[in-house]
């Protein structure tokens, strides 16, 4: 009973105050289609995290992002270097549009905007070149992040207790992306 009274006070009440958040995902695709994804959700106010939060004001941020109330039925216009398009989300707030440009989009990272009434968001999709044939997925959890996975107790420690500012990356991991990227041009990136 004294954990549910805890977890009360460390979640703050969903309450509908008329403004969702569209959460948009990375995209990816090529300068003929793309696809951009995401989920709506209502808008809650976190503050931003600091190098100096104790632990209970992370668990509650991290708690916070956890619990969300995904929008249904939400109509949103998409809009990217002059391509506009419209998506409504599912029974669980997720929505996935396959776009086909009329504005051709040069490769690279693109803005992606999304509004609707009482919603809006911001995103980016990366348009990969032709002659590309390599991309990089790389786990973060023990590969950029220090997360001790083996360990549940200090796994548990890092992801709740410990805000993103407050997390250690391995020293050499992000010379060795920036390394990897150099050398293979502008193929996807994905961690």
């Amino acid at each position: 009973m004294k954990l549910f009274l805890l977890l009360g006070l460390l979640l703050p009440s969903t309450i509908w105050a008329g403004s969702n958040h569209v959460l948009l995902y990375d995209g990816y695709g090529s300068s003929q289609s793309f696809v951009i994804e995401g989920r709506i959700v209502a808008a809650e106010k976190l503050s931003a995290p600091k190098d100096d939060d104790a632990w209970h004001r992370n668990l509650r941020r991290t708690l916070s992002t956890m619990k969300n109330s995904e929008r249904e039925n939400v109509k949103i216009q998409l809009s990217v270097g002059g391509n506009v398009a419209r998506a409504s989300s599912d029974e669980e707030g997720y929505f996935r549009v396959t776009i086909t440009p009329t504005q051709v989009l040069a490769p690279g990272w693109h803005t992606v905007t999304a509004r609707g009434k009482n919603t809006q968001g911001e995103g980016r999709v990366l348009i990969v070149p032709r002659a590309n044939t390599l991309g990089v997925i790389s786990d973060v959890d023990d590969t950029a992040l220090i997360s001790e996975v083996p360990d549940k107790t200090k796994l548990l420690k890092n992801t709740f207790f410990k805000n993103p500012i407050q997390r250690q990356t391995y020293p050499d991991t992000g010379d060795f992306y920036r390394r990897l990227l150099a050398q293979n041009g502008n193929h996807p990136f994905f961690n």
